[in-house]
């Protein structure tokens, strides 16, 4: 505030703080301090990442290509896969050719399978069988699920199961978290600094005109 008495305008980093310092006086109007929020320092765009922990049989039981369905509705670049379990190679290839990030171990490792059921963000379930112990792990961690509607899966009434038998269904769950995280990394990501740059250049802009008023500048 006596920065702003002697007619500076302070340049606030959020609106909290701009709302604490009283409007001054600039050329007979009320002018409020400035605000201008940082980008943050993250560069890569903060994936969904389903978590599959289940091998592949040869007659198709687990409806392994429903990875592939779900692509055509959400993004590659927007999610992972995690995938524990043998006979996914065929699977693995389509999706790295189609741009998506996929982290696979062949073979099951207790010590790596019982981070990542608690680190994704969903444990996804695709096979129409009686349930799957992926499920039940899930469960016993706090992920949240995807998981076909089927077997003692609908033993479960909790919040962290979403049924899906479909792919496109799969897509309507996950939209919205996506949605949101794409909203916060357009205005904080690196594509903020642009907005971060054209809020300074306006308030540099307001300020020269009002000093042009004044009778600063000829």
């Amino acid at each position: 505030e006596k920065a702003a008495s002697r007619g500076i305008i302070p340049i606030t980093m959020s609106r909290q703080t701009q709302s604490m310092v009283r409007p001054q006086a600039w050329n007979g109007q009320k002018v409020k301090p400035a605000v201008a929020l940082l980008p943050s320092s993250i560069g890569a765009f903060p994936k969904i990442t389903l978590g599959v922990f289940f091998r592949v049989y040869d007659d198709g039981r687990k409806r392994e290509s429903e990875l592939l369905r779900i692509l055509r509705f959400v993004n590659p670049d927007e999610i992972r896969f995690h995938i524990m379990g043998s006979g996914w190679n065929s699977i693995v290839d389509e999706l790295l050719a189609k741009g998506v990030e996929v982290v696979w171990q062949a073979d099951f490792n207790r010590t790596l399978y019982d981070r990542w059921v608690r680190e994704v963000d969903y444990v996804l379930l695709t096979g129409r069988d009686e349930g799957a112990v992926a499920m039940l792990d899930a469960l016993t961690v706090g992920t949240s699920i995807i998981a076909p509607s089927i077997g003692y899966h609908l033993d479960f009434n909790s919040k962290l199961v979403n049924f899906a038998n479909t792919a496109r269904q799969v897509g309507k769950i996950i939209a919205p978290e996506l949605l949101s995280r794409r909203q916060i990394y357009e205005f904080l990501g690196p594509t903020g600094w642009r907005r971060y740059s054209l809020e300074h250049l306006q308030i540099w802009s307001d300020a020269s005109s009002r000093i042009r008023q004044r009778g600063r500048y000829k």
